[in-house]
């Protein structure tokens, strides 16, 4: 009897750590020079865009998960270099912010939404925009951070249901966020 009993505790205990949320994984990526946390293991893609003529590859960090049980849907970073004479933000001028709006009107057309939120903000002392976008008829929102690092744009996204605003999963994935080798 003693041993049935421990050994449906110890099932017992089995099922309910397999529906215990999964640990978040650290992710590193040297080439880009960054690391942050995700929910799990992201897909890597590269795509591509042009900025006055030239071909501008983007490499793309993207965890989405479109089960109803998770606060968010979307986590991802992307990342793209540019040449110096079109996004520099060690030249301290208009064009860094003339960049960002463009690299911002971009993101919301890409997902057919609309800004309700913006502000400048910055990493370390890097040029970015944080901004909320609503989007599919107002049923969801992402949150974009956008910055300038010398001549690289990361693009970090969260995209979740509207009624999951605020959730602190958000935030542990943007302060997760890190420069590599930057000061």
């Amino acid at each position: 009897m003693k041993s049935t009993l421990s050994l449906f505790l110890l099932s017992l205990i089995i099922s309910f750590c397999s529906f215990a949320a999964p640990d978040w994984v650290m992710v590193q990526n040297n080439d880009g020079r960054f690391k942050a946390m995700f929910p799990a293991a992201p897909v890597t893609d590269i795509d591509t865009s042009y900025a006055d003529g030239q071909k501008i590859p983007w490499k793309s960090f993207m965890y989405n998960s479109m089960q109803a049980t998770n606060e968010n849907s979307i986590y991802g970073i992307l990342y793209a270099d540019y040449p110096p004479s079109q996004a520099n933000s060690d030249v301290k001028d208009k064009r860094n912010d003339d960049f960002l709006e463009h690299a911002l009107a971009k993101s919301v057309t890409g997902i057919n939404g609309h800004v309700i939120k913006q502000e400048a903000i910055t990493y370390k002392a890097f040029p970015g925009k944080e901004v909320k976008v609503s989007f599919a008829h107002g049923k969801a929102v992402m949150d974009l951070k956008i910055y300038l690092i010398h001549s690289r744009c990361y693009i970090l996204q969260v995209g979740y249901m509207t009624k999951n605003e605020g959730n602190s999963a958000i935030d542990k994935f943007f302060n997760s966020f890190e420069l590599l080798g930057e000061k």
